[in-house]
This record gives C-alpha cells, sequence and structure tokens, in this order.
C-alpha cells in the first residue's frame, strides 16, 4: 500500500476491503444456511456500509480538490472504494434469482 501517500486514501482502502470481506462473508453463510436473519444482518449490513462509503466518497471527492496534484492517487482509492457496488449487484442477483 506505500503507493497510497495520503492516509485517508489507505482508510478508503482498508474501509473497501474490510466491507468487501464482510458482505462476502454474509453471502457466502446465506448461501450454506438459507436463513432469514442473515438477510436481515445483510440489509443492514448494506445500508451501514453505504452510509460510510458515502462518507468517505465525499471526502475522497473534497480530497481531489484540494490535493489536485495526487489527483491519480484519489481517483484510484475512489476507484477500489466503488468497485464493492458491482459486487454487490451480483449478491443480490444471485440471491433473488436463485
Amino acid at each position: 500500500m506505500s503507493y497510497f501517500k495520503h492516509g485517508i486514501n489507505r482508510a478508503v482502502i482498508l474501509l473497501a476491503l474490510l466491507s468487501f470481506i464482510m458482505g462476502s462473508l454474509l453471502f457466502l453463510l446465506y448461501l450454506v444456511t438459507q436463513s432469514s436473519l442473515l438477510i436481515a444482518f445483510g440489509i443492514l449490513f448494506v445500508f451501514l456500509s453505504a452510509g460510510s462509503n458515502f462518507i468517505f466518497l465525499l471526502i475522497l471527492l473534497m480530497n481531489m480538490i484540494v490535493y489536485y496534484k495526487n489527483f491519480q492517487e484519489h481517483f484510484t482509492a475512489m476507484m477500489i472504494l466503488l468497485i464493492n457496488v458491482p459486487i454487490l449487484g451480483l449478491y443480490l442477483f444471485y440471491i433473488t434469482t436463485f
């Protein structure tokens, strides 16, 4: 992670990684157990994760404006944070389809 010089970018990468791991664990547990309780936890997790990701996304946008010389670093962190959105879509598609 030495590519990211700004502390906020390192925090965003950590948040994205933790969101992905927690979401994947909930998804896999649901596939194994088919428990409706996990659906409730999953919905709660999605709302909490979306809220925190949105806040960090706004902070990254402000950092892109203030520290425009490091635009590529901030943009990369933003894309890593946003990659969880299509993954969530795939998980939801699978749960609702099968």
